[in-house]
């Protein structure tokens, strides 16, 4: 996404600033926010036939608080697909009615580990409740109730002198580029410079002590998809980060019961766009790999699935949460670079659908502007971990369904303009002008920037290409002193997708991003035609003004 990119940059110079020399004041808290178990379309792959019909583990929301001087932040990771801006707006209503303005938009994040193993209809965007046919008000007040619980008794047990420890290292064997073939279409160059291949192995870990050198937490960040569950369960499950969040809190609560105890370990989610669990790769039912570019079996789709590590999906979930686990837990032990006390925050809002980018940042070597969001073929083909249906193909950008495209442009009809600001997707839904009965997406959405480390915190799951141009960027930014690390995690407070480069034009993840090719043009750097990376540049997009305490 060009504008959220460097929105990274614009917003740096306006971040809320506090020092401390006394240390942090932390806190730390765990609610349960599990949904409906029964008879409940599921959140994630948008399959009407998969409702919940009981429990593999129960979602919880892990909230942290981090205060100096004057200023404090929250960062919840919810064992949800995603948070809508609904949700937080239900929240912030009831955390107002108890502590006034200490906690406001600004400084509270909330972010999803991305499982698509939980009770949907939490939205009140109709396309993200098409799978739970409709709104389900007791899924969302479960949610709400259970955040506010989290960050409640974080605020609760608040204390003094405490201390941030941060640590990095890889993990190997833990996910894969699902999306290959289109990764393949960033230059050799910018490929070469990456030796870690085509997915972000980087796994960061913040250690949470008070001081006196009590364990209160762990929050860790890893990029990989909540898709180690298939889109044939129908159990409730916090999928691969909610079985190594539950490993690290029943180590360290010396056995207490699931949910309970002092120590909470929040496994965050970040750059997961094209990254799999599923590290045995996408096979078709008679043992064959699926085609490269098309991820089809015969042509079509649906017998296209990834598989592994494990014998089935509960034996894959348990091992790609173990092996989280086991790298976190290694890091967390040997952690011994404490963060200065010092928070920095900014929040603020941007119409993505009227972004002006510089002819500098274009493919097109034009002025553009960015437009309404819309969703094409190659999105409804799903992906390796959950194959679409109706003969659509990945790696398309011309419709091979004309009966679709009939059903779609009678719900809205693109303009010209739309079609040439999409292309050259194909526009098969053009959600951003579909009204009835409610706007079937956002289109002004918050963006949020935390600080402890370098994390920046934002709507999205980034492809690598992406994310890695992103943090190429933060180097050069003035907030960016403080550490070496750059890490995103999303997806908080409402869900844009997955932003890619535009170079990456051919698989479900391009025709998964709303609003135009200037939008896919993300990433810190413009990658010119030759494959040269262009110098990084501040003001490529011109979002509204963000918000100030």
């Amino acid at each position: 996404m060009r504008g959220l990119g460097f929105l990274v940059v614009a917003l740096a110079a306006c971040l809320c600033d506090a020092n401390s020399d006394t240390g942090y004041q932390i806190g730390a808290g765990i609610w349960d926010i599990t949904g409906p178990a029964a008879q409940t379309g599921m959140m994630g792959y948008a399959m009407e036939n998969q409702a919940t019909r009981g429990l593999h583990y129960r979602l919880r929301a892990r909230a942290f608080i981090f205060a100096a001087g004057e200023q404090r932040v929250v960062y919840v990771s919810t064992d949800s697909c995603m948070v809508f801006t609904e949700v937080k707006a239900a929240v912030l209503v009831k955390l107002q009615a108890i502590y006034g303005n200490l906690y406001v938009d600004d400084n509270i994040i909330l972010s999803g580990i991305h499982t698509h193993a939980g009770p949907a209809g939490f939205a009140y965007l109709p396309i993200y409740n098409l799978a739970s046919f409709g709104f389900h008000q007791e899924n969302f007040n479960t949610i709400v109730a259970g955040i506010v619980s989290a960050i409640k008794m974080a605020h609760d047990k608040l204390s003094p002198g405490g201390r941030v420890l941060i640590n990095y290292g890889k993990l190997w064997d833990a996910n894969i580029n699902r999306s290959p073939f289109s990764y393949l279409a960033n230059s050799a160059e910018e490929r070469a410079s990456y030796p870690d291949g085509n997915t972000d192995k980087n796994i960061t870990v913040l250690r949470l002590e008070d001081q006196d050198g009590n364990e209160l937490g762990v929050i860790s960040f890893f990029a990989v998809h909540g898709t180690s569950m298939t889109n044939k369960n129908h159990l409730i499950s916090g999928d691969n980060k909610g079985h190594a969040s539950y490993l690290f809190e029943k180590l360290k609560n010396n056995g207490s019961l699931p949910g309970f105890g002092n120590f909470v370990a929040a496994f965050g989610q970040s750059n997961e766009g094209d990254v799999s669990p599923n590290t045995k790769g996408a096979f078709c039912p008679d043992g064959t790999p699926c085609d490269f570019a098309t991820s089809t079996c015969n042509g079509k789709s649906e017998g296209c699935n990834a598989i592994g590590p494990g014998v089935d999906q509960f034996d894959s979930t348990h091992i790609i949460g173990q092996r989280q686990f086991d790298a976190a837990l290694g890091l967390y032990n040997n952690a011994t670079r404490v963060l200065s006390t010092k928070i920095r925050y900014v929040h603020t809002y941007i119409d993505m659908g009227n972004i002006s980018v510089s002819a500098k940042f274009t493919s097109t070597g034009q002025d553009e502007t960015t437009c309404h969001g819309s969703l094409g073929d190659a999105f409804a083909a799903g992906t390796t971990d959950g194959p679409g249906m109706f003969n659509f193909q990945q790696n398309t950008n011309s419709s091979k369904n004309p009966y679709w495209n009939f059903i779609g442009g009678f719900l809205s009809r693109p303009t010209k303009e739309e079609v040439a600001c999409q292309a050259p997707k194909q526009i098969l839904l053009n959600t951003g002008d579909i009204s009835f009965p409610a706007p079937w997406t956002a289109r002004i959405l918050p963006i949020s920037i935390l600080q402890l480390v370098r994390p920046a915190l934002c709507p999205v799951c980034p492809v690598a290409a992406a994310h890695r141009r992103w943090c190429i960027l933060c180097p050069g930014a003035s907030f960016a002193q403080l550490s070496d690390v750059c890490r995103v995690s999303g997806a908080c407070h409402v869900y844009l997708s997955v932003p890619c480069v535009f170079m990456v034009v051919s698989a479900h993840i391009v025709d998964d991003v709303w609003a135009g090719r200037a939008v896919h043009c993300c990433g810190a750097r413009r990658v010119h035609d030759d494959g040269r990376p262009a110098a990084a540049q501040h003001g490529a997009g011109r979002p509204r003004e963000p918000r100030r305490r």
